[in-house]
């Protein structure tokens, strides 16, 4: 979808599908004490009736419990937190950063760190400010991605927190697959 979206998802259908992310995320950490590791576009299924569904959970670590810690570092380099580059523990937060990279990713339709090396996507990462969203953001989608690469994890908030936002109470309120399968469908007919 954000290849084809010709420079970026709308605001109303990324809404609808984002919401739809955070709370597959909150059920994934909450009920199931899972971080995903590797959370990115490819993994966000579509279905033709406007559903998305998170997918492939191979690397996705079970964790004690929702403040337990996981070590190991595997994943899609272009979604990783700060934290998961320094080999240090991270959590169910480390998720969030990933949303905040694919929203910004489907807002512009090019990924923030495109075509950057391991070690510069790591000091990017690590080491520079959070990248920012297009310069003609609304500022709740601001909001919401300012708090999702916030780069100290422990500062971080926790998806149940994202819910509350504006951005995602709006999109809360809608028919959210609804939304989201009318914009599937306006990207087949332009396709022609």
């Amino acid at each position: 979808m954000i290849e084809r979206s010709n420079g970026g998802v709308p605001h109303g259908p990324l809404g609808a599908i984002t919401i739809q992310i955070v709370n597959g995320l909150q059920y994934l950490h909450r009920e199931m004490h899972q971080v995903h590791r590797d959370l990115k576009p490819a993994n966000v299924m579509l279905t033709a009736k406007g559903v998305a569904k998170l997918s492939d959970f191979g690397i996705s670590k079970q964790l004690e419990s929702t403040g337990a810690f996981a070590m190991t570092q595997v994943g899609t380099i272009l979604y990783m937190a700060p934290e998961r580059f320094s080999g240090g523990r991270y959590d169910l937060v480390s998720d969030v950063w990933s949303v905040g990279i694919i929203t910004i990713e489907a807002l512009s339709g090019v990924h923030p760190y495109k075509d950057k090396s391991f070690i510069a996507i790591s000091m990017a990462v690590s080491k520079q400010p959070p990248p920012p969203p297009p310069a003609d953001t609304p500022a709740d989608i601001c909001e919401f991605i300012r708090l999702c690469l916030i780069k100290e994890r422990e500062k971080r908030p926790h998806v149940r927190n994202l819910i509350q936002g504006q951005w995602m109470k709006e999109a809360s309120r809608l028919n959210a697959p609804q939304e989201t399968a009318r914009y599937i469908q306006l990207q087949k007919e332009q396709r022609g």
